[in-house]
């Protein structure tokens, strides 16, 4: 998982936690973790994050599913505090806890408290968890997800047979939505002493969503679910030494910013009001408006004087329920009822702006046009700021930091070997060596620099095997591809070593000479996917130190390895500063684009990072060189030979797990033979071998990570919850660890869905239909994607018409993603700018300058 951190404000659970628990720390517990060892432990325990998501998927049995969007994000799990759905998977987590060795406890507000035990049995628990309900949409893995990583981690630790020094366990705290009852985390602020007992256990459900004709309370709820327990709900008669938990982010903010993880160091002061404004209630054709008491209006003015208010403390105030009655068509209101929720990281701010909406509401009620209404207050619950304890935030901290220092193999599951972390004084260091290494290594002469790059490919000849073994272990692929991937990198590096950069005569006479010649640009930096990390780490640092620029190379934090073995081996045959890497986590990548040293930025990876590259390397015009994602589409003409074109297509769009930018993505057949086609890409789908990559016959590796494998996955339920047709046998592969998932063909769905209109850049394709040769042409270039395309017909007349009307930067016929050393490629529209790949390869990393020789002097 790559990290990091950004430390951001929780708005959302938790509160009235910190007041109530210990300074011990999760490094307290954990820091004699072994076998019934003293020692601490010297390799992290991983989780298992493929089987707490399938944990995660399978608890929507215990609710009702809704769907509110087209993405596979837009799946929600409806399972509100103490109805039917939650007592069942209260009792399902009960059984899980139990089984790795945890004894349960539950209160008089029906938290259940688990707790495995550790050798200090007196020590008070670090607990971790969150909550089982949810909003009563959009829950899926809203609370969820901090119970279920906790269950996780208990299992991990189970299975290892290790134990902690001090108690560890899970707590799943009742009620802490407040939706269905109105209190926001009721039943931790009773164990906290903040809330006190009896007005939890009074506190009546919201009626929108009531059970029944008649309003529940907690207490009632509790007893009937069968979980009114009988420990005290209070922290002196279950005392956590610390808590945390694992919450998905409910706003864009780091999805935007393209962060994994935020530290939270505080939860914002909150309260919650009831405001009830009351008019007139008349008719609509017989009341003219000067003689309306209009409650309605009146609140809708309230909301938005209240959203200005917000806005100018740069706090947050949200209107969840709004009510009118009587709730006629033709008749106004009498009574308006409506919500706020007014939040602020500062206890102060909290209490100016509801001053303020109350000075704004009265003013809005007495002296504008809707005078003569009246609006009264309900205070619904309040909770003051509450910034974390420093020791939890460090041990979060240094759990996501240590987490971005080891690889995980996709096969297995298991971390690798530890990579180091480079900061922003290794970056300084970094720049300062290329930049210093640029002025003598642009100096030498272009046949020496090609002698050192020859050098160089001789040594990675010596080396293939290795590199090979390690790209099988940290990529995934099959190691006959590993193998294939390190060959191919070879031959583009001596391809480069082929051209020259002589100066030209551009034009003589007997007056003057001119001449083009080429010019290093200076230090470069190369971004390097995960997909191909060896070959595309060759492919950019080739071209760049020829030309006569340093290279700092940045491989993926999901692909280090073989990067930073292949710059280790170049410090033999360049001299210091030509040849970097620095392996780190996602602020590497802006402190490198941002960096005022670098003339050149080389990035391969997706659309939305290359647009935020491209904006970085404009603030010092920085030249750049994007290959980005691509939808390839491969129209399939009615004479081909089937099986044999079937098969070839087949291997071309499941190769390396369908994870290349130009593999086959999208497949148009044509409709005569779209019968025998999907019956021969299916034959040749089951002769695929799926597994580990040095297994015997291995066609095809996991997917390379858990970001991309739970992406693919998305796809595979929108396959469900849409009614794709799935050709294919069992799309998903369970009896192994790893991120395995079998080849998938989508048949014939919509031109407009996600499988068409996306990419997927895993093992799963759509195979679609058409008849007229300008409407497939129109439907392949119906995508803000151009990098490659292919035609495969019989009659090459009638590939070559199509071909040259497909938009796209390099188009095949009878074949793809077949790529000569010596010919450039590069994408049209958002697949890219510039070329990498032969002379103009070369090209990318210099400047041309333009040589005037008078010769009249």
């Amino acid at each position: 998982m790559r990290s990091l951190l950004r430390r951001v404000i929780n708005t959302h659970h938790l509160s009235v936690l910190q007041s109530k628990i210990g300074s011990s720390s999760l490094i307290s517990s954990f820091s004699n973790l072994g076998p019934g060892s003293s020692d601490a432990m010297q390799a992290p325990v991983k989780i298992n994050g493929r089987r707490m998501m399938e944990t995660i998927h399978s608890t929507c049995e215990f609710g009702k599913a809704h769907r509110y969007g087209e993405h596979e994000t837009e799946t929600g799990m409806a399972r509100l505090a103490l109805n039917d759905d939650d007592k069942k998977v209260r009792e399902w987590l009960i059984q899980q806890v139990k089984a790795v060795g945890c004894s349960v406890t539950i209160d008089q507000m029906g938290n259940i408290f688990a707790v495995r035990p550790g050798r200090n049995k007196t020590a008070p628990p670090v607990m971790m968890g969150s909550h089982l309900d949810t909003q009563p949409t959009g829950g899926r893995y809203d609370g969820i997800l901090g119970v279920l990583a906790a269950l996780e981690a208990l299992r991990t630790i189970h299975e290892s047979g290790y134990q902690t020094e001090g108690p560890i366990g899970l707590v799943n705290w009742t009620n802490e939505e407040g939706a269905r009852f109105p209190m926001v985390t009721v039943s931790s602020g009773v164990w906290a002493d903040v809330v006190p007992l009896e007005t939890a256990w009074n506190c009546r459900e919201v009626a929108s969503l009531s059970q029944g004709s008649e309003l529940k309370t907690m207490k009632q709820e509790l007893a009937r679910i069968g979980f009114l327990g009988e420990t005290p709900a209070s922290y002196k008669a279950f005392p956590i030494g610390a808590h945390f938990e694992l919450h998905i982010e409910q706003g864009p903010i780091l999805e935007n910013e393209e962060q994994n993880i935020g530290v939270v160091t505080a939860a914002q002061a909150y309260s919650w009001f009831e405001i009830t404004v009351k008019g007139q209630d008349c008719h609509a054709g017989t009341t003219p408006l000067s003689a309306r008491r209009d409650p309605l209006l009146a609140a809708a003015k309230m909301i938005a004087a209240s959203n200005q208010i917000a806005k100018t403390a740069s706090g947050l105030i949200t209107t969840g329920i709004f009510q009118a009655t009587p709730g006629s068509i033709n008749t106004m209101a009498h009574t308006i009822k409506f919500t706020m929720d007014i939040r602020h990281p500062q206890d102060e701010q909290v209490s100016s702006m509801v001053q303020q909406c109350h000075e704004a509401f009265e003013k809005i009620a007495t002296e504008g046009s809707e005078r003569g209404v009246e609006v009264s207050w309900e205070t619904l619950t309040e909770n003051v700021a509450v910034k974390f304890h420093p020791d939890c935030i460090s041990a979060v901290e240094s759990a996501a930091e240590a987490e971005s220092r080891y690889g995980i193999n996709p096969a297995t599951g298991e971390a690798s070997e530890p990579v180091p972390i480079s900061t922003s004084d290794d970056v300084e260091m970094a720049m300062a060596a290329a930049q210093k290494a640029s002025m003598t290594w642009r100096k030498v002469p272009f046949e020496e620099r090609r002698r050192s790059l020859l050098a160089f490919c001789n040594a990675i000849e010596s080396h293939r095997d290795e590199f090979a073994s390690l790209l099988t272990r940290e990529q995934g692929k099959p190691i006959s591809l590993a193998r294939l991937e390190v060959t191919n990198a070879l031959r583009w590096l001596r391809a480069f070593t082929e051209c020259d950069l002589q100066d030209t005569t551009i034009k003589e006479d007997e007056h003057r000479k001119i001449v083009c010649r080429y010019t290093p640009l200076g230090v470069s930096v190369g971004i390097i996917p995960w997909n191909y990390p060896f070959a595309l780490a060759c492919a950019k640092l080739g071209p760049a130190v020829l030309a006569g620029n340093p290279m700092i190379m940045k491989p993926s934090p999901f692909t280090p390895y073989t990067c930073l073995k292949l710059s280790e081996l170049a410090q033999d045959f360049f001299p210091p500063g030509v040849v970097q890497a620095l392996s780190g986590d996602d602020r590497l990548g802006p402190w490198l684009t941002s960096h005022p040293i670098p003339e050149k930025i080389s990035f391969t990876g997706s659309t939305v990072t290359g647009k935020k590259v491209m904006k970085a390397a404009a603030s010092t015009m920085k030249r750049v060189t994007l290959e980005l994602g691509g939808n390839d589409p491969a129209i399939i003409c009615a004479d081909v030979d089937i099986e044999h074109t079937a098969k070839k297509v087949t291997n071309l769009s499941f190769l390396n797990s369908g994870q290349i930018c130009l593999a086959i993505k999208r497949i148009y057949v044509h409709e005569s033979i779209h019968e025998q086609f999907l019956e021969a890409m299916v034959k040749h789908v089951k002769t695929l071998k799926v597994g580990e990559g040095n297994g015997e016959g291995v066609f095809m590796g996991p997917v390379q990570n858990s970001m991309q494998y739970e992406r693919v996955n998305g796809f595979l339920e929108s396959a469900k919850t849409e009614n794709w047709t799935i050709a294919t046998p069992s799309t998903t592969v369970n009896d192994r660890p790893g991120y395995f998932i079998n080849p998938t063909i989508i048949d014939r769905p919509a031109d407009n869905s996600r499988i068409v209109t996306e990419e997927p850049f895993g093992p799963i394709i759509p195979l679609l239909t058409w008849t007229h040769e300008d409407d497939v042409i129109r439907r392949a270039n119906d995508t803000r994607m151009g990098l490659g395309a292919s035609v495969w017909s019989r009659n090459l007349k009638q590939a070559e018409r199509i071909s040259r009307n497909l938009e796209a930067g390099t188009v095949w016929i009878n074949s793809h993603f077949d790529l000569d050393p010596s010919v450039p490629y590069g994408g049209h529209k958002e697949s890219g700018m510039g070329l990498e790949l032969g002379m103009d390869g070369l090209l990318a990393f210099c400047n041309k300058q333009f040589l005037y020789l008078d010769k009249s002097r």
